[in-house]
């Protein structure tokens, strides 16, 4: 959950391994047509309100649970994108 970052780095220069150096060009290798992603719809909220229960996570500033919120939302509608492109290519 970005740990080691800055609140304003969470979601950007995500890297990863091993098909490739960017999540956006490596998430083109899961065939994506077979997951239901209607059963992640408000995993934002969930997050930000699990964020603010626990008592360890108090210290976890608003605009770091924002910032949180924001990317698995954004990361699911990219998700849900690459999943219907998909299906009008085949």
């Amino acid at each position: 959950m970005f740990c080691q970052k800055t609140d304003d780095l969470i979601g950007k220069d995500e890297k990863s391994l091993p098909f490739s150096n960017k999540h956006s060009k490596q998430i083109k290798y899961v065939d994506l047509s077979n997951y239901d992603f209607s059963k992640l719809d408000g995993i934002g909220k969930f997050a930000y309100k699990l964020y603010s229960k626990d008592k360890l996570m108090e210290a976890i500033s608003i605009k770091r649970k924002d910032k949180l919120k924001e990317n698995l939302e954004s990361k699911l509608e990219k998700l849900k994108l690459l999943r219907d492109i998909g299906k009008v290519d085949k």
